[in-house]
């Protein structure tokens, strides 16, 4: 066997009397020291007695795992999966290959949410709290029929004033059931207000107003060949991320020309992938969008392509303005242009303006009326303080 010498990393000095600094030799032991310390400071799974069933269920076979298909709600649009499980016990999440929403997908929000059925800390019955001690609100557990039986003393008292003083607030609905459990509830009580709070919404609920009705947007990625992302990641934070994620990566792999342009406020998954990606504060991008529009309104082709012509990737603003413009003008009725949820209306309308003046409306997107029934009937948490 050949000698290999000791190849030293002079840049590394682990201790302050040793100015020659680590070999790779030392490096390794180390390593191998601090992972036989870590090991030793692990404990095992708990000692706990393991009881035969007394009456196998039917179908268990056991160290074979049991499949159930089900679903996964996030801001109110549900993901199918399939729930892996042994011995009643579920241990892994993958998605439903036969569900449109996802067709066997599953994101980092799905995949974790498995632990929340073995979360200790998790609400494992009803709460009743109210007052509040210090900083914090001080709760404690109930049951169904405490809740029921302190719920027929208020009803009560609700029924004379018509429900006035009750307020019911809730997150993105999207179960007719349950919606039509609480229509039925506001008809009994006409004065009580139903309220919407979402704290971490995903981003998915930029409905535009027609009239009284609210309607969003359906992007088909599978049609478009330019997409324009204003501050939003549809890969990663809308409702139906892992449907669009699958139909661009399907007309990618099917050869269709796309080209994809982020404008960003942090990075994102449609930017990783975009062949144009500029870094701007939500105030930028919409005072960038208010240009685009104008420019797009005028038709300035002619300038756009004198002045990107020889820009393959731009490296300043204006470069990205003029790559964009020319895009969105060489391809009309084949873009698609979005906006970040958090974004003022008036940069919403303008996006929906931009899609109509391209002729992109029943082409690469479609309007319904929103799904969520939250945005529909409820009234906003600011309201309720």
């Amino acid at each position: 066997m050949a000698f290999r010498p000791v190849i030293p990393i002079r840049s590394v000095s682990y201790a302050p009397h040793q100015a020659e600094g680590m070999t790779r030799r030392d490096f390794m032991k180390w390593m191998a020291a601090s992972v036989a310390l870590g090991s030793a400071a692990c404990s095992g799974p708990p000692q706990e007695r393991i009881y035969p069933y007394v009456n196998m269920p039917e179908g268990i076979v056991p160290g074979d795992p049991i499949y159930y298909a089900t679903q996964w709600v996030r801001d109110g649009y549900a993901q199918g999966i399939l729930v892996s499980t042994q011995m009643g016990r579920p241990v892994k999440v993958e998605g439903n290959p036969n569900h449109p929403a996802n067709f066997g997908g599953t994101d980092i929000f799905a995949q974790a949410s498995v632990l929340q059925l073995w979360d200790p800390d998790r609400s494992q019955s009803v709460m009743q709290g109210g007052a509040r001690l210090s900083d914090k609100l001080s709760a404690s557990p109930s049951t169904w029929s405490a809740f029921e039986a302190a719920w027929r003393e208020r009803a009560q008292q609700f029924a004379p004033r018509k429900g006035e003083g009750l307020r019911i607030l809730t997150g993105p609905l999207t179960s007719p059931t349950t919606l039509d459990a609480l229509q039925r509830l506001l008809r009994r009580y006409p004065a009580a207000r139903w309220h919407r709070h979402a704290p971490i919404e995903g981003g998915g609920s930029n409905a535009l107003r027609i009239g009284d009705v609210p309607i969003q947007p359906i992007w088909h990625f599978d049609r478009a060949e330019v997409i324009v992302a204003f501050d939003c990641d549809p890969f990663s934070m809308s409702p139906a991320h892992l449907r669009h994620a699958r139909d661009w990566s399907t007309s990618r792999k099917a050869g269709r020309p796309l080209r994809l342009f982020a404008i960003e406020s942090q990075p994102g998954a449609l930017g990783a992938v975009a062949q144009q990606r500029i870094a701007l504060a939500p105030s930028e991008t919409e005072a960038l969008l208010g240009r685009v529009a104008s420019r797009v309104a005028a038709g300035l082709g002619q300038l756009a392509d004198r002045r990107a012509a020889k820009i393959g990737v731009a490296d300043t603003t204006a470069q990205f303005e003029d790559l964009l413009v020319k895009a969105l003008l060489d391809s009309p009725g084949r873009s698609l242009l979005m906006a970040g949820a958090h974004l003022s209306p008036d940069a919403q309308q303008r996006v929906h303006w931009l899609n109509h003046r391209l002729g992109n409306i029943g082409k690469t997107m479609d309007y319904i009326e929103t799904p969520d029934a939250s945005i529909r009937f409820a009234r906003p948490l600011a309201e309720l303080l």
